[in-house]
């Protein structure tokens, strides 16, 4: 798998992954570790404000683990924003990202289903941390954060408000 790779980076350097019918950015398969996405438009158009939809923003299955995506713009997604599935995709970290808003930060941009989706036993995420790390999580259509398996997830610190479903 792929390892210690960044997408995105600077403001200046990030990508606008949007408009794609199954996911804007995967981490698949064993061995899949240490690869961050920071900065990145995933979903959304290039000024933040409307959406171009993926199926799902970012996708993190089979075995990828220990990826963190930071202070990117998750939205308008036509299922979850962030879905984390299967046993050995463990250890991922979401932090400093805006889930279903525009890039203001006060418009919605909903992500059709959950804003994050934990499932099929993926273990050890940490989605916001503390206060400096907490996630915006506002407008989606299912819950803001759904933990559906797995074992030691950590949810803290985040802003869940106004979603379809509960936290």
């Amino acid at each position: 798998g792929a390892t210690g790779n960044v997408i995105g980076g600077s403001v200046a350097d990030r990508n606008y992954l949007s408009g794609n019918t199954l996911y804007g950015l995967g981490f698949a398969e064993a061995g899949t570790n240490n690869n961050s996405a920071l900065n990145n438009y995933i979903g959304v158009d290039g000024a933040g404000t409307s959406a171009r939809a993926n199926g799902i923003g970012v996708l993190i299955e089979s075995g990828a683990e220990n990826n963190t995506l930071t202070l990117n713009l998750i939205s308008g997604n036509s299922s979850e924003g962030v879905l984390i599935q299967g046993t050995g995709s463990d250890l991922n970290r979401l932090q400093r990202n805006r889930i279903g808003l525009a890039a203001t930060g006060t418009a919605v941009i909903a992500n059709a289903s959950h804003g994050v989706h934990i499932t099929d036993n993926a273990s050890g995420t940490l989605v916001g941390g503390l206060p400096p790390q907490a996630n915006s999580i506002s407008g989606n259509g299912g819950a803001g954060v759904r933990v559906q398996s797995g074992a030691g997830n950590d949810i803290s610190f985040n802003s869940i408000v106004g979603n379809g479903g509960l936290g």
